[in-house]
């Protein structure tokens, strides 16, 4: 496809060979039909790019207001009676223990236990440890489970 450039070259070309009228005006008709299509196309992306620089400044607006929002807590973490207990639990004997030996503790089956430990585990009041030297069970699991510091702080904050 020629550019706009070339048609210019020929309608040049097409003078100093002396075309006839009829080509001349033909191939000036031709190159005003591109001029006109480009000069639609670039109102049309001038339109385009106004909306987009509108668009951008409203973001840039909302990205102000949301950081000149004054910072959220995140919601305090719920801990029903049955966490509590156990979170209790594990204040008190200071040590790592086994799910099974907190489900005997607390007097609840391994399976209701282990549900309560797994979501203070999310909340980060508990974490999960493997037991090493001292620590170690016979004929037991390698594995048990500790309070987090933030867990003793929660504990503290909420003594009744």
């Amino acid at each position: 496809m020629p550019t706009l450039q070339q048609h210019l070259d020929d309608l040049d070309r097409m003078v100093d060979s002396g075309a006839s009228v009829a080509k001349t005006r033909s191939q000036i008709a031709f190159i005003g039909r591109e001029i006109a299509a480009l000069e639609a196309d670039y109102s049309r992306l001038a339109e385009a790019h106004a909306n987009l620089q509108q668009a951008h400044t409203d973001l840039q607006a909302k990205i102000c207001a949301l950081e000149a929002q004054p910072e959220k807590k995140p919601p305090e973490h719920s801990v029903d009676d049955a966490a509590r207990c156990i979170l209790d639990t594990l204040f008190q004997n200071g040590e790592a223990m086994t799910d099974e030996e907190i489900a005997e503790i607390v007097g609840y089956a391994k399976s209701i236990a282990h549900y309560h430990i797994e979501q203070l585990k999310v909340t980060g009041f508990l974490e999960r440890i493997r037991f090493t030297g001292d620590q170690r069970r016979i004929d037991g699991p390698d594995w048990g489970y500790r309070i987090t510091q933030k867990g003793r702080q929660w504990i503290l904050d909420h003594a009744a």
